[in-house]
């Protein structure tokens, strides 16, 4: 099957606490790479699907940071700033994507995992 109908499986509790958690903590990224990573999707969908939920999490967050009064002039300033910063991210991302073999990269995707969930929980204990 696709990737986009792996995807559309994706339980409405879940999606709500990947886009939660992304909102409250910018932590939404160990939410879905879980869920991800259970899917049995190639390195390429991985990525992608990536990178799709998470422009959509972030489309709706901005609405709700305006809402909140937490988007200004000064903000929008600075990331334009940091824009060619994010390009250069992008083109790194792609050369990696490129250079990194499938089974190393979802190695190294459950060492981030394991670290990112260590990391939570040593912040919620401090």
């Amino acid at each position: 099957s696709s990737i986009s109908q792996k995807i559309h499986k994706c339980p409405k509790d879940t999606a709500k606490k990947i886009g939660g958690t992304s909102f409250v903590s910018h932590a939404g990224g160990p939410a879905a790479a879980v869920y991800l990573l259970s899917k049995n999707i190639s390195k390429t969908e991985y990525q992608a699907s990536t990178v799709l939920v998470f422009w959509v999490i972030n489309i709706l967050k901005g609405g709700f940071y305006a809402g909140l009064g937490l988007l200004s002039r000064e903000t929008l300033v600075l990331d334009l700033m940091l824009l060619p910063f994010a390009l250069c991210g992008v083109w790194l991302g792609l050369q990696a994507h490129r250079k990194i073999p499938e089974k190393a990269f979802f190695v190294l995707m459950y060492v981030a995992l394991a670290v990112s969930a260590v990391r939570l929980i040593w912040l919620s204990l401090a």
